[in-house]
C-alpha cells in the first residue's frame, strides 16, 4: 500500500475517499467548463461575438470544445433561456466527432424548426439527425467543418427569421 502512502488496514478507507474526491472534482471540472462556454470566453459581460440580433430574436451559433453530450444539451437550454426570444446553435467535438445540438424559442418553432435545421445543417458535418421543432440534435464525422456549418446556421436562420 506504498503508493496510497497508508498502512494496509487503512486501505480501503482511503480508496474509497479517493474515489470519492475524483468523482467531486469531475462533477467541479464539467461545472467549471459549462460556466465558461455559458460565458463564450467574454470578459466584457455583455453580449458575445456568436450573438446575432436578427429583427427582434437573437441567434447563438457557438463552437463549444470539453463538454460532454448532457453538459452541452444543459448549456444549450441555458443559451436558449438567457436569450427571451431566439435560436441557438452549438456545435462540438469530442473524440473526432461532432456533436450538434438546436434550440428554439418556443415563440419561434413557426418560423425556425429545429428538426428542419438539424437537417439541413448536419450534412455538412458528414452526418445527420433529428429532432422537436424547439430542439433537435444530430451526430457527424468531420469537425474541420464545422466554422462551415455555423456559418450556415447563420445564413438559415436570418433567412428564415429577417
Amino acid at each position: 500500500m506504498a503508493a496510497l502512502g497508508v498502512p494496509l488496514e487503512q486501505a480501503p478507507d482511503t480508496i474509497v475517499r479517493l474515489f470519492s474526491d475524483a468523482k467531486r472534482l469531475a462533477r467541479e471540472n464539467e461545472q467549471l467548463k459549462m460556466k465558461l462556454a455559458l460565458g463564450g470566453g467574454n470578459a466584457r459581460g455583455g453580449e458575445d461575438d456568436d450573438t446575432v440580433s436578427i429583427g427582434d430574436a437573437k441567434l447563438v451559433a457557438r463552437r463549444i470544445s470539453g463538454l460532454e453530450k448532457s453538459a452541452l444539451r444543459g448549456l444549450s437550454d441555458s443559451l436558449r433561456d438567457r436569450l427571451k426570444r431566439g435560436v441557438v446553435v452549438l456545435a462540438a467535438e469530442n473524440d473526432g466527432k461532432v456533436q450538434l445540438l438546436v434550440s428554439v424559442t418556443k415563440d419561434l418553432t413557426e418560423r425556425v424548426k429545429a428538426g428542419q435545421l438539424v437537417k439541413e445543417l448536419a450534412p455538412i458535418v458528414g452526418g445527420g439527425g433529428g429532432g422537436r421543432p424547439d430542439f433537435a440534435e444530430a451526430g457527424g464525422k468531420d469537425p474541420a467543418r464545422i466554422d462551415e456549418m455555423l456559418v450556415r446556421a447563420r445564413e438559415l436562420v436570418t433567412a428564415a427569421l429577417g
